[in-house]
């Protein structure tokens, strides 16, 4: 798929996450207007697009960058669908991923084999994720931060939700505490493990 096609689908995606943040009922939020929690969307995203472009353009070394870490791995796994479905479904369910037919796609993976000790450290579970956002974006890393920002700003909903019975009297500074704090609009939006934190919250 071109440049000019995966623009076109960011744009796609893009509108339509933004009608639904802006209209859905589980984007309401109590003393809260849909204007800023679409803002407060929009930031999000432009700060996952800001990192995705200092990964790209200042930290070269795509190696050592995080999110071409994820990205890159993720694009071998997606490959697996079209060329062995049923390793695909091993390697994305964790079923039987150790298994040869499946094991040798992910030999080709630079960090699919780090310790899978839990959520927050394992790269195995989060380069899945990114593997079948791929399936999303046709491999554009910019739409596959886009939609992990779409996930990342659900759960950003749940924790508002979580603590407004608290904070009844002060919407706004409940808002700006869970949404608008730099390190979790920096952080949360790019493609990287703390954005599922966020949901796990």
């Amino acid at each position: 798929m071109g440049q000019l096609l995966h623009t076109g689908l960011y744009f796609l995606y893009a509108s339509a996450m933004v009608y639904l943040v802006g209209t859905w009922r589980f984007f309401r939020l109590p003393g809260i207007s849909s204007l800023l929690v679409r803002g407060g969307f929009l930031l999000h995203v432009a700060a996952g697009v800001a990192l995705t472009l200092i990964y790209t353009y200042y930290y070269t070394d795509r190696s050592k960058a995080d999110i071409y870490r994820f990205f890159n791995d993720g694009r071998i796994i997606s490959s697996v669908l079209f060329t062995n479905p049923v390793a695909w479904l091993k390697i994305i369910t964790g079923i039987g991923y150790h298994d040869p037919d499946a094991w040798q796609y992910l030999a080709r993976t630079l960090h699919f084999s780090h310790p899978e000790g839990d959520l927050v450290t394992s790269y195995s579970f989060f380069i899945r994720l990114v593997s079948v956002l791929n399936l999303l974006s046709f491999n554009n890393i910019f739409i596959d931060t886009l939609l992990l920002n779409f996930i990342a700003f659900t759960g950003l909903v749940l924790l508002y939700k979580a603590f407004q019975h608290y904070f009844a009297d002060l919407p706004v500074a409940l808002f700006i505490g869970v949404f608008l704090l730099p390190s979790v609009v920096f952080w949360g939006s790019g493609l990287l493990k703390e954005a599922l934190v966020l949901v796990g919250a």
